[in-house]
């Protein structure tokens, strides 16, 4: 026992203080932690506004955004009444932007 006792008080002297702290359930304060780089807030947008973060893809108006999968050629779809339309023979379209992951806002 006066060994142990003599362990515990040769200790330094913070590390005494923190387990009687811990013991207490006292809390010292600690300086902030640096967290890294925090993301931009983001406006959200509304029912008819996309995220002011969002990459608009179709606004409907143009399909300036879509080419063709087969060759990157401009898409040969046409814009009717706000929408996409796109004929039976025009292939396949992509946007010419690519996405790793994504987070879609679907607006109608």
């Amino acid at each position: 026992m006066d060994v142990m006792m003599r362990r515990l008080f040769s200790r330094p002297k913070s590390v005494l203080l923190c387990s009687l702290d811990a013991v207490h359930g006292l809390v010292l304060a600690a300086p902030p932690k640096d967290e890294g780089p925090q993301p931009r807030a983001v406006d959200p947008g509304s029912a008819t506004l996309a995220p002011s973060d969002a990459v608009v893809l179709f606004d409907g108006r143009d399909v300036a955004q879509w080419v063709t999968a087969k060759d990157g050629e401009p898409c040969r779809c046409s814009v009717e009444d706000g929408a996409m339309a796109c004929l039976t023979g025009v292939g396949d379209i992509v946007s010419k932007e690519k996405f790793r992951d994504a987070q879609i806002h679907w607006n109608s």
